[in-house]
């Protein structure tokens, strides 16, 4: 399981996503206080989620995909051309750098909302949004180099 997968996944989605819906249907004070330990472990794993939105254009590249797949296989110049031709390329037409960096912006919000939300100056319904909106917006990352190159040439993978 890729770390995207278990942090967007399965902890996102499935854990603190799942808390927040089903304090929707009890009520605003019971809710919220159910809230706390699960917003407070999604605060506490800001770090995880920052390094992973900061390096996915690295991690996602063609240079890893070559780094990963083919390896020694070519010479140490054909690899190194090979290599920077496909990260310019990727660079200029994949939309993973500005995806991760519009993550990063949804990843502060969703925690400045989380924030709020403990010191009971936020809504459920405004915290739900926000956490979704981060999570559709990771899940809007390839999962892979091969399926980030993939989606360079509008080929879904």
């Amino acid at each position: 399981m890729t770390r995207r997968a278990q942090l967007n996944h399965d902890f996102l989605q499935n854990r603190v996503l799942g808390a927040v819906r089903a304090s929707l249907s009890v009520s605003a004070g019971a809710g919220r206080h159910s809230l706390a330990p699960v917003l407070e472990a999604f605060v506490a794993r800001r770090g995880e989620f920052r390094s992973l939105l900061a390096n996915a254009p690295t991690a996602l590249s063609p240079s890893e995909f070559l780094r990963r797949r083919i390896g020694d296989r070519l010479g140490e110049v054909d690899s190194a051309w090979l290599s920077a031709f496909l990260e310019r390329e990727f660079l200029s037409l994949s939309e993973v750098p500005a995806r991760a960096g519009h993550a990063k912006e949804d990843l502060e919000t969703a925690l400045v909302t989380a924030q709020r939300f403990l010191a009971g100056l936020e809504t459920t319904e405004v915290l739900e949004a926000h956490l979704q909106r981060l999570s559709n917006t990771i899940s809007s990352l390839p999962a892979t180099p091969l399926a980030a190159i993939s989606s360079m040439f509008g080929v879904e993978r």
